[in-house]
């Protein structure tokens, strides 16, 4: 008997197939949120965990559609749903394990690979930040590019109010609401429950 492999992320996303380079973009982004997931929680060999996800996926696929995962979002759950079950795996040691990982991987939650775990955290941080920075209007955005995101130039409020004209008091006023509102997009952000994955917390429901 043959048995016909689905493609994963076709699954997950099935406009995919008519676009290969929102194909490529979305396949290498949740590879990348796999191995910050598993980065995040001490993992030194986060690549080789996340295709044991995909792995598994693939052959769950082969044994049937999972039931109530009509959408894009149900159907991401249930690929973090597999990674759990890999991390916890992964936790009990090697003689539990289907994924062959060296003896010397151990589930030592003392130490994090940084240098994965750092750059994949700060990806995801600056994406969620430039996307909703585009979300604001333009004098939210110039107060917050200026006075919170410029590591070079912090003017203070009077000298901004100054640079634009206006009183000191309704530039705070102004300023104000601009962190509530950028806030408030960052927590609402579909990229937040990745980014805390990635710090290795658990975002709430998840």
């Amino acid at each position: 008997m043959v048995i016909k492999e689905r493609d994963p992320f076709i699954w997950l996303a099935p406009h995919l197939a008519r676009d290969e380079a929102s194909y490529r973009e979305y396949s290498e982004r949740l590879i990348r949120d796999l191995e910050c997931y598993f980065a995040g929680h001490g993992c030194r060999q986060a690549d080789d965990l996340a295709s044991e996800v995909l792995y598994r996926l693939v052959r769950k696929l082969d044994d049937g559609e999972p039931e109530g995962r009509a959408s894009e979002t149900a159907r991401r759950q249930y690929v973090f749903g597999i990674a759990k079950f890999v991390l916890k795996e992964w936790r009990r040691g090697p003689e539990h394990r289907e994924v062959a990982l060296p003896d010397s991987e151990g589930p030592e939650r003392g130490f994090l690979p940084m240098d994965l775990a750092e750059v994949q955290c700060l990806e995801l941080l600056a994406e969620m930040v430039k996307k909703n920075l585009l979300r604001l209007n333009p004098m939210e955005r110039e107060i917050l590019a200026l006075c919170e995101l410029n590591p070079d130039y912090v003017p203070t409020l009077a000298d901004l109010a100054q640079q634009k004209g206006a009183q000191p008091a309704a530039i705070r006023q102004r300023a104000h609401r601009a962190r509530k509102n950028f806030r408030k997009l960052l927590l609402m952000s579909d990229r937040l429950g990745d980014l805390l994955r990635c710090l290795g917390v658990e975002a709430a429901g998840a």
